[in-house]
């Protein structure tokens, strides 16, 4: 098997975390990779200080996809709007310079992305969804 279909990789693309189905119009951002069709949705709650209560995400597509909005859909909740603005714009910069950290230990899965560029729609479509759906 490709070493770009680690494991733990499978295991979310298999078993995303905070996955459900998000009616159209009730999404707080919706984005389709239109080169292959994937398609993300995010809907975002926010608790009384602003902070991300919940983000569940409606994902169509690709294992990495799929994969890359479930670890995301993990970290955010906790995080000021502004703190995962920050958080998604450095993981972009680092998945687009191949030097991602391996902490958070989940999104080390996407390490090996760093050998297959053309997989990396793939990847930085659920965080642009979730970036468009964050307040400003």
């Amino acid at each position: 098997m490709d070493s770009l279909y680690r494991a733990d990789l499978l295991d979310h693309a298999a078993h995303p975390r905070h996955a459900a189905r998000i009616p159209p119009g009730e999404e707080s951002s919706r984005l389709v990779n239109s080169a292959c069709g994937d398609t993300v949705r995010w809907r975002l709650s926010f608790a009384p200080d602003g902070a991300i209560a919940s983000a569940v995400h409606d994902t169509q597509g690709c294992a990495i996809c799929t994969a890359a909005a479930s670890l995301l859909a993990e970290r955010v909740p906790g995080l000021s709007p502004a703190d995962a603005r920050a958080l998604l714009a450095d993981l972009e910069t680092r998945l687009r310079s191949a030097t991602l950290p391996p902490e958070p230990p989940a999104l080390a899965a996407l390490n090996a992305l760093a050998t297959r560029p053309a997989r990396l729609p793939c990847a930085l479509l659920p965080l642009q969804a979730l970036l468009l759906a964050l307040p400003s």
